[in-house]
C-alpha cells in the first residue's frame, strides 16, 4: 500500500518485484525490455539482490562495530559482522516471500559467511561446492533448474574469468596507486571483468534456454546494476522499513529510490 500510494505504475510494479519478490504488476513490454537488454535477472529476488543485501548489510555492521575501540580489541569484527549479517540475509529472504530462488541464493550466502566465520573464505572454489551440495541436499531436482544452474554457473565464471580480465584491463593503474581516481579506476575495472565473465560464461546457456543473445548486455548490466546496488534496492529496503517510524523519512528515502530507478531506466 506503502507503494501504490506514492509510486508511478511501473515503478511501483518494479520495486515490488526488486524489493518484495512480486511479479504480477510487471506486463509483458516492461519485461520485453528487461529481456532484450540483459536484465531480466534482476526482475526476480535471486543470488544478485540477496548478495546485495549482504554487503551492504556487513558493510554497516562492521562499521557500527568499529565505533567501539574497546570492542574491537575483544572480537573478531570480520567474523562477528559475517555471523550478524545472517540476520537480515535471512530477513530479507523471508521478506521476498521465501520462493525458491531466494531460498538457494540464501543459502549460498549463508555458506559463504559461514567459511568468513571459520576463517576459509579465501578457499571460494569449497565454499561454492558447500552451497551446491546444501541447495541439493534440500532439493536434488534443482540441478535440473534454470535459476540453479544460471546462479551457480554465473558464480563459476566470476571466481574462474574475472581475475584474467582484470589482470589485463587493469595494468595501467599500478602507475598511480592512490587517489580517487585509483579507487574509481580500479571499481570500473573490477565491474568490467566481474560483468563480462559471468556474461560470457553464460552465454551458451542463456542462448539455449532464451533464444538470444544481447549484444548491449554488457553496457547495460555494468550501468543498471551500480545504480541498484548503490541506490535503489538499499534505499527502497531502508524505506520500506521506516513505515512504521517515520513517514515523512519513508517519503523522502522512497522518493530518492524512485529517482534511482528511473535513471536506470532512462540509460
Amino acid at each position: 500500500e506503502f507503494f501504490a500510494e506514492r509510486l508511478s505504475t511501473r515503478n511501483r510494479a518494479l520495486l515490488q518485484a526488486l524489493i518484495l519478490g512480486g511479479q504480477e504488476g510487471i506486463r509483458p513490454e516492461l519485461r520485453e525490455s528487461f529481456t532484450i537488454t540483459g536484465l531480466s535477472h534482476v526482475l526476480s529476488v535471486s543470488g544478485l539482490h540477496v548478495a546485495l543485501v549482504a554487503w551492504f548489510s556487513f558493510a554497516l555492521i562492521r562499521r557500527v562495530l568499529c565505533l567501539s575501540y574497546a570492542l574491537a580489541l575483544r572480537i573478531d569484527l570480520r567474523k562477528t559482522a559475517a555471523f550478524l549479517t545472517c540476520i537480515p540475509v535471512v530477513a530479507y529472504a523471508c521478506l521476498a516471500g521465501f520462493q525458491v530462488p531466494s531460498q538457494r541464493s540464501m543459502m549460498m550466502v549463508l555458506a559463504f559467511l559461514f567459511s568468513m566465520i571459520l576463517g576459509r573464505e579465501k578457499d571460494v572454489w569449497s565454499t561454492l561446492a558447500f552451497a551446491a551440495l546444501i541447495v541439493l541436499a534440500v532439493d536434488p531436482h534443482s540441478i535440473f533448474t534454470i535459476s540453479f544452474q544460471l546462479s551457480f554457473l554465473a558464480v563459476v565464471g566470476i571466481l574462474w574469468l574475472s581475475p584474467k580480465i582484470f589482470s589485463v584491463i587493469s595494468f595501467q593503474a599500478y602507475e598511480v596507486r592512490k587517489g580517487l581516481l585509483y579507487r574509481g579506476y580500479l571499481y570500473f575495472c573490477g565491474l568490467v571483468s566481474v560483468t563480462l565473465s559471468a556474461i560470457f560464461f553464460l552465454l551458451p546457456v542463456t542462448s539455449f534456454y532464451f533464444h538470444r543473445a544481447s549484444l548491449v548486455s554488457p553496457l547495460a548490466n555494468m550501468t543498471a546494476l551500480p545504480l541498484m546496488g548503490i541506490c535503489i534496492l538499499p534505499i527502497g529496503l531502508l524505506a520500506a522499513a521506516c513505515v512504521p517510524l517515520s513517514q515523512s523519512l519513508a517519503d523522502f528515502t522512497l522518493a530518492v529510490a524512485a529517482w534511482g530507478l528511473d535513471r536506470m531506466m532512462d540509460y
